[in-house]
């Protein structure tokens, strides 16, 4: 939940559809989306916003933030939904959130970059899927090392991932970058 200004909180939440999890791993089309909802009166009662943007079951007529097409293969949403205050940051992306992305013919899937003006129109700002996550990351600017910093739930590849870590299980990762565009690659941000 984002207390987005004095009167109004936002709720950033995943929606997954029965049979999400085989869809993705078959490589057809995923069925998770992130949607909104909006209180106005400290979280008693919450609505669904009518925000045309994208396209489920046919229609535009839902609160579905992400993704935009109907056919995505990235089985990603929206998550760890951050402000970026810093001076020189653009105020078309002083929201921003991890977002999951699929790279040309889906043939890799991870974590990019989406930003936003307002939290409701999102576009992503990096896509490179350098990230191989799963989902309920985080992020933010961290003021005190002057550098992004992304907590990742991540599946390793069998055999494991980390050093001395245990194998074939879900682990806890930061990743410390000083530019977006660094996202976890090479030594700037590791896992």
């Amino acid at each position: 939940v984002v207390q987005w200004s004095a009167s109004e909180q936002r709720l950033y939440y995943d929606c997954i559809a029965e049979g999400w999890y085989e869809h993705v791993h078959s490589g057809r089309p995923g069925h998770r989306a992130t949607c909104l909802a909006i209180s106005r009166d400290q979280g008693m009662t919450w609505t669904k916003p009518n925000l045309g943007l994208a396209l489920w079951n046919g229609s535009r007529a839902n609160n579905i933030l992400w993704p935009l097409e109907p056919n995505n293969r990235s089985g990603g949403g929206l998550e760890g939904l951050f402000r970026d205050d810093r001076r020189g940051v653009p105020d078309s992306e002083r929201w921003k959130m991890l977002c999951g992305v699929c790279e040309p013919a889906c043939l890799k899937h991870g974590q990019g970059v989406c930003a936003s003006p307002d939290g409701i129109h999102w576009r992503v700002v990096v896509s490179h899927a350098a990230i191989s996550s799963d989902t309920y990351n985080m992020g933010q600017w961290d003021p005190v090392s002057q550098q992004y910093a992304f907590y990742m739930r991540h599946e390793p590849p069998p055999g494991g991932f980390v050093a001395g870590g245990p194998p074939d299980r879900r682990q806890i990762g930061l990743c410390l970058t000083p530019t977006l565009e660094d996202i976890c690659i090479g030594g700037k941000g590791n896992i």
